[in-house]
């Protein structure tokens, strides 16, 4: 395993790289959702190490990557990922992004579609009001108590920004998402905190893509259920439709 630093504007962005043996093996970028870290990958990152260069980021903000000066935004967080995967020469790759880290993922699909190969979003959303009200409503309850909590110390200035990418963003665009040309797999929870109908709507606009919807799991798949949610990416990335 290798781990480093890659300068990013003012930020610098950490990173994990656990390099297959096998040279001709394609790699598999895991992006983490908010308020989390790459450590979130852990089983997903035994699993496939042995098959797989497995590539592992802390977003911008969040683990060992630091904050910087600009404005935290999800477009800003998603150059982040483009300038490693260009500082580690890599030239192209499948992104498992879960959460705001699938988000992420969708983003990496339509601004930088040569560089991907397959897509696995889970628990994506591509507006604000893709989240269920009544997850919804406590995190916007929560980012204005961490905004007025910032005017007293700005140690919670990092928990309010976090919080308003979720309360914010995304707003990507139906004609993003038809710009992407990867493979994409579109996985949600029967009791996930997205709308189903939200789910199945980006599964619809997205060309080369499917859905699934597992059954008695909720938003936390790949920590929660990661036998199932581990065989559903290899079987994916294996298969040819």
């Amino acid at each position: 395993m290798k781990s480093g630093f890659v300068q990013s504007g003012s930020a610098k962005i950490n990173f994990e790289i656990y390099e297959n043996s096998d040279t001709s093996s394609e790699v598999l970028v895991f992006l983490h959702g908010n308020s989390e870290s790459l450590e979130y990958f852990k089983k997903q990152r035994d699993f496939f190490e042995d098959k797989y260069t497995i590539l592992l980021i802390d977003s911008r903000g969040h683990g060992k990557s630091e904050f910087g000066g600009e404005k935290l935004t999800l477009d800003l967080m998603a150059e982040d990922i483009f300038c490693v995967l260009n500082q580690l020469r890599i030239p192209k790759a499948n992104i498992i992004g879960f959460s705001d880290g699938a988000n992420l993922a969708l983003i990496l699909g339509y601004k930088h579609p040569q560089r991907i190969k397959r897509l696995v979003l889970t628990g994506a959303n591509i507006k604000p009001n893709g989240l269920k009200f009544k997850f919804w409503l406590p995190t916007v309850l929560s980012y204005y108590m961490f905004t007025l909590a910032a005017q007293l110390d700005k140690k919670n200035e990092i928990h309010r920004d976090m919080l308003s990418i979720m309360i914010k963003e995304p707003n990507i665009s139906e004609e993003s998402l038809s710009k992407i040309t990867a493979k994409t797999l579109v996985v949600a929870g029967e009791n996930d905190i997205i709308k189903l109908k939200h789910t199945k709507k980006i599964a619809k606009l997205i060309k080369n893509s499917r859905l699934e919807i597992i059954k008695n799991a909720d938003h936390f798949i790949p920590y929660k259920m990661p036998d199932v949610f581990n065989e559903l990416i290899s079987d994916f990335l294996n298969e040819t439709f």
